[in-house]
């Protein structure tokens, strides 16, 4: 989203870019932070007054989302479970929370097979061990994030 200005043909004192940046895996979080530090300086400066305008970005996301998945997987450890990364197409719920800069992890339904057909099943036995997941990450990040 790209604002500022007061009206066309005139010089804006200010003007904002706001990027939503997504990454596939958590390794790639610091390279996408440097590439975007880099095109907010990039190209001829504005000038006003002689002076660069342009400045790094101010904040981002990735470090709240970062602990709160380090602190996800950590927990996961302890209960003898594999919290890996993962992709896949579509939305989720999660996008509304994450617009706001909420940290945000998603795909907690249940593990199962042909989601979304008429035989769609849930797996049973790992119920339990991701629902003690869920509350022990909510019970001790939740002020951490």
């Amino acid at each position: 989203m790209i604002s500022g200005g007061t009206r066309p043909n005139v010089v804006a004192a200010e003007a904002r870019v706001e990027v939503d940046i997504r990454v596939p895996r958590l390794k790639d979080a610091a390279a996408a932070r440097q590439k975007v530090s880099q095109a907010a300086t990039a190209g001829p400066p504005m000038l006003h007054r002689g002076e660069r305008r342009t400045e790094p970005p101010a904040h981002g996301a990735f470090g709240r989302r970062i602990r709160l998945f380090r602190a996800a997987r950590r927990i996961a450890r302890g209960l003898d479970m594999d919290l890996g990364e993962s992709f896949s197409g579509g939305g989720s719920d999660g996008n509304f929370t994450a617009a706001l800069g909420i940290p945000t992890l998603t795909a907690w339904a249940p593990w199962g097979k042909a989601r979304h057909a008429p035989h769609e099943s849930i797996l049973v036995d790992p119920i339990a061990g991701r629902t003690a997941l869920i509350a022990r990450l909510l019970a001790g990040t939740y002020n951490e994030c």
